[in-house]
C-alpha cells in the first residue's frame, strides 16, 4: 500500500479515498443484504450494482437514512449520464427522496451544471477520518470504563438485545437497521460488540466491518444513561483491536461536521482516538419530481447526455 505525506506528518496511504469510499460502499450494501425475506419485503428493500458503486432503496424507510448510493468514480467517471442511470433506480423503485454520495476527488468540473440539471441540493454530508490501527489502540489506552461497566464481542444469543441498544442509541426507527444489525453478529466480515452494566443490560454498542487492510467502524451508540461513563472509547479500542487481529492496518470513520453553532461530541472524541480528517464529503440530496408521467430526473438526464 502506496503512501503520502500530510501536512500534520501522519502518513496517509496514496489511496486512501477509494480505499474509503469502496469500503464504505461494500458495507452499506452487506448490510442491507443481511435483511431478507418477510422483512426485507415489507421494507420494500432493493440495491443495484452499478458502474463501480451501488445504489441502495429502502422504501419503507422513517428516518430516510437508507436510500443512498455511493463508491462511484474509481471504476468509471461521474458523468450526467451515470446521475441520470442512479436517478432512474430511484425514480423505478418510487423513493420519495435519496442521497448521492461522491468524494470531492472524482467530482466532474462541470458538476454544479450536473446538479442544477437534476434538481440535487447540497447539505453538509459527512467528515472521513483515517487513523492506524496502531494508533487508535494507542490512544486508548487511557480510556477508562466506568466500574460496574464492561465491553465484549456480542454472542448470538444476544444479537437482539444488543440491536435493539444500538438503534435506540442512535435515535433511529427500527426499520432494516434492526434486522441488518442482528444479521451482522456471527457473519465473518462483521465484529459487533456491547457495553453492559452490573445486571447485564446492554447499555452501549458499535460494530466494525473487515475490509481487506482496512476496516471501518460502524454505528457506535450509547443509550442516555450511561452516557460520559467511558462506553464509546472502550468500544473504539475494542473494534481496533479486533481489527489488528484481522490483520488490518487502517480504521475509517465517519461522523457529522461540528461547529460553534452545533457541536458534535463524535468529531471531537474521534480527534481524541487517534483518527485525523482524510476529507469532506458532502451529500447531495435528490426528491422525487411532483409531475405526472415523466419524471423530471428522467428527462433532464436525456437532455443532458452530451455533456457528460
Amino acid at each position: 500500500m502506496s503512501t503520502t505525506q500530510k501536512a500534520d506528518s501522519m502518513v496517509m496511504p496514496a489511496d486512501i479515498v477509494p480505499l474509503l469510499e469502496q469500503a464504505e460502499a461494500e458495507e452499506m450494501s452487506e448490510f442491507q443484504s443481511l435483511v431478507v425475506g418477510e422483512e426485507r419485503t415489507a421494507l420494500s428493500m432493493a440495491s443495484v450494482r452499478l458502474r463501480g458503486g451501488v445504489c441502495m432503496s429502502v422504501g419503507n424507510d422513517p428516518d430516510e437514512y437508507w436510500n443512498k448510493a455511493l463508491g462511484f468514480g474509481f471504476e468509471a467517471p461521474v458523468t450526467t449520464s451515470l446521475v441520470s442511470d442512479v436517478l432512474d433506480f430511484y425514480t423505478t423503485h418510487q423513493s420519495r427522496v435519496a442521497v448521492l454520495q461522491f468524494a470531492p476527488s472524482v467530482m466532474p468540473t462541470h458538476w454544479e451544471r450536473i446538479a442544477r440539471e437534476f434538481g440535487l441540493q447540497r447539505t453538509a454530508g459527512v467528515i472521513k477520518f483515517a487513523a492506524p490501527v496502531e494508533t487508535v489502540i494507542a490512544a486508548g489506552r487511557s480510556a477508562e470504563l466506568a466500574e460496574g461497566l464492561s465491553v465484549e464481542a456480542v454472542r448470538p444469543e444476544h444479537a437482539a438485545n444488543w440491536a435493539h441498544t444500538v438503534v435506540s442509541g442512535m435515535g433511529m426507527k427500527e426499520n432494516c437497521f434492526l434486522p441488518g444489525s442482528i444479521g451482522t453478529v456471527g457473519h465473518p466480515a462483521w465484529r459487533p460488540f456491547g457495553v453492559r452494566d452490573g445486571d447485564g443490560n446492554y447499555v452501549a454498542g458499535g460494530n466494525l466491518r473487515i475490509h481487506g487492510p482496512v476496516a471501518t467502524l460502524f454505528a457506535g451508540a450509547t443509550l442516555p444513561q450511561a452516557r460520559n461513563l467511558g462506553a464509546q472509547g472502550a468500544l473504539v479500542r475494542a473494534r481496533a483491536l479486533a481489527a489488528r487481529e484481522a490483520g488490518c492496518e487502517w480504521l475509517f470513520v465517519e461522523t457529522g461536521p461540528s461547529t460553534p453553532e452545533r457541536p458534535n461530541p463524535s468529531y471531537r472524541n474521534m480527534l481524541r482516538y487517534g483518527f485525523e480528517i482524510a476529507y469532506q464529503r458532502p451529500n447531495w440530496v435528490w426528491k422525487r419530481p411532483l409531475t405526472h408521467g415523466v419524471s423530471n430526473s428522467i428527462s433532464a438526464g436525456s437532455r443532458s447526455a452530451a455533456v457528460s
